[in-house]
């Protein structure tokens, strides 16, 4: 703390000094005074704000020794200026090592720059994924649908898909190996969608598949093929094995609608899926009557 007081303090009668006995004539002098300036109120962000960098240790060091070559090459700069004798050092020598401050600088700021990119990077798939299936999660989904548009466009299919009796999971088996049966079948529906469709972790052990312009007879095959894949894996840790099924309730625009409207849809034919036995794929009717609150 005090060598940053000591080098603010020094830092302020340099420009005070530049300013009111430097001589300034133009215009090589004026572009050197202003010159200087700007590396030097560079220099002072960075010595402002370095102790903030000490977690991200190769960018600390970087921007530590940028500064102190920066502010050697002004303080000889001073020296010389200040004093009778002006030749303690080499002009030559001044720049250079001015120069070589101010490059070290720039690396560290880029460094500084891309270390923050990948945290940003890192920031946003964190709060846009489901931190134990790797699936988009609920907020995310409406940002990237919504995006665009409110509202759907013509022919798109939603699938909402429940795991069969998966409380009995858990009550038997503890909810650890219910988190493995939720991973898999996840690994199952990533691997059994396009990129063009969003998978995504609905709640619990509810998925929603949205399929943008798909008609529903498509997304029936798509959502059949993940009912019977599902049904055939075996679900295992290092003491248990088990099976389980899935319901699914599918719908499809006929017009543009809200995608809230089109999740309620699928959500009263995942019911009358659920209504029918389990392990089935229920496509929703205009003339539904069960309501799933």
């Amino acid at each position: 703390m005090r060598l940053k007081t000591l080098i603010i303090s020094y830092s302020i009668v340099l420009l005070a000094y530049e300013a009111s006995v430097g001589a300034i004539t133009p215009p090589k002098e004026i572009i050197e005074v202003l010159t200087e300036f700007t590396m030097l109120i560079a220099s002072l962000v960075i010595m402002f704000y370095i102790d903030r960098l000490k977690e991200s240790r190769s960018v600390f060091w970087i921007m530590n020794i940028g500064a102190s070559l920066l502010y050697l090459g002004l303080f000889f700069d001073f020296f010389e200026e200040f004093f009778i004798q002006p030749n303690i050092l080499d002009n030559s020598y001044e720049d250079i090592i001015q120069t070589a401050g101010f490059l070290i600088i720039c690396l560290g700021i880029q460094r500084w720059i891309s270390l923050h990119c990948n945290l940003v990077a890192q920031l946003h798939k964190t709060a846009s994924t489901d931190h134990m299936t790797g699936l988009l999660n609920r907020r995310a989904f409406y940002q990237h649908v919504e995006s665009d548009s409110p509202l759907t466009p013509i022919h798109s299919s939603f699938l909402l898909i429940d795991i069969d009796h998966f409380k009995s999971i858990n009550d038997q088996y503890g909810h650890a190996f219910g988190d493995i049966v939720i991973s898999k079948v996840a690994t199952i529906i990533r691997s059994n969608i396009g990129d063009n469709q969003l998978a995504v972790r609905w709640g619990g052990e509810e998925f929603l598949i949205y399929f943008k312009q798909c008609d529903g007879s498509q997304a029936s095959i798509i959502a059949e093929s993940l009912r019977s894949t599902i049904e055939k894996a075996t679900f295992t840790d290092h003491t248990n094995s088990v099976s389980c099924t899935v319901s699914i309730g599918l719908y499809t625009t006929q017009e543009q609608v809200s995608y809230d409207h089109g999740i309620d849809r699928a959500d009263i034919a995942l019911y009358q899926a659920k209504h029918n036995g389990r392990n089935n794929v229920t496509v929703f009717k205009t003339d539904e009557v069960l309501d799933p609150h």
